[in-house]
């Protein structure tokens, strides 16, 4: 392509399972940070998951603390909340974790260079220019999703990427 160079770096990962959390840790003597059980999910529902659910303003997944984008991953956060409980040491062997998906994602890096050779045929200037996140485009952060504070239930309050970059460089080679 007459000394120019194109090096694209295309990142893509699927949704992550969802750990739908219930209680504070300490109901079977768990102690430290993040420590919790997982809820077991009851139904099958449809609990399509997307970004373009808007957060209802009460209730739950409404976000009442203000903070956040006003989008939940949830079309009705109270249905799919309804479709879990506590785990009960009687019957639960297992919790069948990851019943629920998180948002996926996906990001654009590209490098541009183009070499240009002088009148000296020993020296050349290169010239490159590096974009990171090239679309500009937001990669939301999965939601908290504990059934202890249904307000905040799914409401995505996070950006999980940095916004478009832009390097360049200019080299001389003798």
């Amino acid at each position: 392509m007459g000394g120019w160079q194109v090096a694209p770096i295309v990142s893509v990962a699927t949704a992550l399972p969802l750990r739908v959390l219930d209680g504070s840790g300490q109901e079977f003597g768990q102690t430290g940070f993040g420590a919790s059980s997982e809820a077991i999910r009851t139904g099958s529902g449809g609990t399509g998951a997307g970004v373009n659910h808007v957060a209802p303003s009460s209730g739950a997944g409404s976000s009442a603390s203000g903070k956040g984008s006003g989008l939940n991953i949830f079309a009705d956060p109270q249905s799919v909340i309804n479709e879990f409980r506590a785990i009960q040491l009687s019957k639960d062997t297992t919790s069948r974790g990851g019943t629920l998906r998180g948002l996926p994602a996906w990001n654009l890096d590209l490098a541009l260079a183009k070499k240009i050779p002088l009148p000296n045929e020993r020296m050349s200037v290169s010239f490159s220019a590096q974009f990171f996140n090239i679309f500009n485009h937001v990669t939301f952060l999965d939601p908290a999703v504990s059934l202890q504070s249904p307000q905040t239930f799914g409401v995505i309050t996070t950006q999980g990427n940095d916004p478009r970059q832009i390097q360049m460089g200019l080299r001389f080679d003798f």
